[in-house]
C-alpha cells in the first residue's frame, strides 16, 4: 500500500501523474493528527469527505484510513458516511492500523465487514507497543481465518526480507485473502533501498 500524506497531496498526485514523474499509489491514506492517533474532530472527518473525490479524481485505487471514538476506541460512528463515499467514488476502503489501537480485534473485524470495508492494516499486535508481524502471528492468523473471505487481512509492521517469507508462509495456510506491507523493513539510513525492495520482491507472490 503505498501512502501519501498532507492537504495537498491529491493535487500533488494529479500533478505528478499528468506531468509523467511518478506512478500514482494505489491509495490515498489520510493520517491521524499528531500527538492523537486516530481521532479526529468534526473538521478532520469532513476534511476526509472532501479527499475522497480528490483521491478518485487523481487516479487512486482506494483510501486508507480509520478514525476511533476517543472514549471507548470504538471505530467511529462517522465511519459509515466516509466507507459510503468512497464506495460512491468506486474506491476500495483499507482500515488502517487504527484497528490495532481498538480493544477488541476480533470485535472490531466483525464492525469492519459489517461497514463494507475490503482490506485491514494489522501487525496483529497492541498500537503503541514495539512488536511487529512477526510477534503477532498468532492474532493475524486467527484473524484470517475468522476473515473467511469477507475481508482481506493486510499484514504490517516490521516486515523485512528476513521474515516476510516467514509470515507469508504462516497467514497463507488459511487460504483466505492475505497480503504483506512493509515501510519500515525496506529503508535504510532513513530511506527507501531498493536493494531491500529488490529482496523483499524475490519471494513468490501470495
Amino acid at each position: 500500500l503505498n501512502a501519501f500524506r498532507g492537504p495537498h497531496s491529491y493535487a500533488a498526485l494529479h500533478r505528478n501523474r499528468t506531468q509523467g514523474l511518478y506512478e500514482p499509489p494505489r491509495n490515498g491514506r489520510y493520517d491521524p493528527t499528531p500527538g492523537r492517533p486516530f481521532f479526529y474532530n468534526r473538521r478532520e472527518i469532513e476534511q476526509m469527505h472532501e479527499q475522497i473525490p480528490m483521491a478518485a479524481a487523481a487516479g487512486a485505487d482506494g483510501v486508507v484510513l480509520g478514525a476511533l471514538e476517543e472514549e471507548d476506541q470504538q471505530l467511529h460512528a462517522a465511519m459509515e458516511g466516509i466507507v459510503s463515499r468512497a464506495k460512491g467514488f468506486d474506491l476500495q476502503v483499507t482500515l488502517h492500523r487504527a484497528f490495532d489501537a481498538t480493544p477488541d480485534p476480533y470485535e472490531t473485524l466483525e464492525a469492519a465487514i459489517a461497514l463494507g470495508i475490503d482490506r485491514i492494516l494489522s501487525s496483529g499486535t497492541a498500537w503503541g507497543t514495539s512488536a511487529g508481524a512477526l510477534a503477532g502471528l498468532p492474532v493475524l492468523e486467527a484473524l484470517c481465518q475468522r476473515a473467511q473471505s469477507r475481508i482481506e487481512i493486510v499484514a504490517a509492521g516490521g516486515i523485512d526480507p528476513k521474515n516476510a517469507a516467514t509470515i507469508a508462509h504462516s497467514l497463507t495456510r488459511s487460504g483466505e485473502p492475505v497480503s504483506l506491507h512493509s515501510y519500515s523493513g525496506i529503508k535504510k539510513n532513513g530511506a527507501v533501498s531498493e536493494q531491500l525492495v529488490r529482496s523483499l520482491k524475490q519471494y513468490p507472490p501470495l
